[in-house]
């Protein structure tokens, strides 16, 4: 197998998602397109292996440890979503933020449950990998869910699937975390009336794209909620703030990436002009 070949499948998966990401805020919707993306780029993924298998053992291993989970994880994450978001209460504040705590536990207790399993994984331990992340591994521990050892014993080994869950978990735990904050955060200035916004009177008087550069230094920088705040989040409180439209915003930064000269323009700017400012009231 390949390096660059599974990498191909990878890259591709990420960049349709983190696209999806930037174009569509229905969460229900977005969920169930990434979960497309997911389900065709693990079926390439078992085609990939079928043809081309692995060269040794250690090559399985690899597999079944690192690359396998990376995109199950995400299928299982989005699957979690979709159902989190379709059954979310339509209430207040209260009965929103208290059903997302009860989802938050039960993720929670599945990384409790597999504690033992999560050290080994974390702490990148290999004494036990034969067994765990090769197909025919001499152990398999009952209770573990992954009945596609049983169904499909080509593609799947004892363990590569409890690693996609507790990657899953991880992640899922971070959603919700982030889903509180929000709704706590209601009664902050974007959740304002329109008629409160408007009294500010703030308007952006620099390019759309000069502003789409900023956004996405901000976001690159982890300088708003350490980094957890989804840049679809972080272009929607602009656009409220400034009252602009910011449509095609991920277009816009692949221009600004494609730039030959001044990749950073609006920023070198920004730095220049408060040089300036600095040296004038000196």
């Amino acid at each position: 197998m390949k390096t660059n070949d599974y990498n191909n499948i990878l890259q591709k998966l990420e960049e349709k998602i983190c696209k999806l990401k930037l174009e569509e805020s229905d969460k229900i919707i977005r969920a169930e397109k990434a979960l497309g993306y997911c389900k065709l780029a693990f079926t390439d993924l078992k085609i990939l292996i079928q043809g081309e298998g692995f060269n040794n053992e250690a090559d399985e291993i690899r597999f079944f440890k690192q690359i396998k989970p990376q995109v199950l994880s995400k299928l299982i994450y989005y699957a979690e979503i979709l159902q989190l978001e379709t059954h979310r209460p339509n209430a207040n504040r209260k009965f929103q933020i208290k059903y997302l705590k009860k989802e938050f536990k039960k993720y929670q207790g599945y990384l409790n449950e597999h504690y033992e399993f999560f050290q080994y994984y974390k702490t990148n331990q290999t004494c036990f990998d034969k067994a765990y992340f090769t197909r025919y591994g001499e152990v398999v521990y009952v209770g573990l869910k992954n009945y596609g050892y049983l169904t499909d014993p080509e593609f799947c080994t004892s363990h590569d699937e409890l690693v996609a869950h507790i990657l899953a978990c991880e992640q899922l735990e971070k959603y919700i975390d982030e889903e509180i904050t929000a709704l706590k955060s209601k009664g902050m200035f974007w959740q304002r009336s329109n008629s409160e916004k408007k009294q500010l009177n703030l308007k952006w008087t620099a390019t759309k794209v000069a502003l789409i550069e900023l956004i996405y230094a901000l976001h690159s920088s982890n300088s708003i909620n350490n980094g957890k705040t989804d840049i679809k989040e972080l272009i929607g409180l602009f656009e409220q703030v400034f009252d602009i439209q910011l449509d095609k915003a991920y277009r816009a930064f692949i221009d600004i990436q494609m730039r030959k000269k001044e990749r950073t323009k609006f920023l070198d700017t920004l730095r220049q002009v408060l040089l300036n400012r600095m040296d004038q009231e000196d």
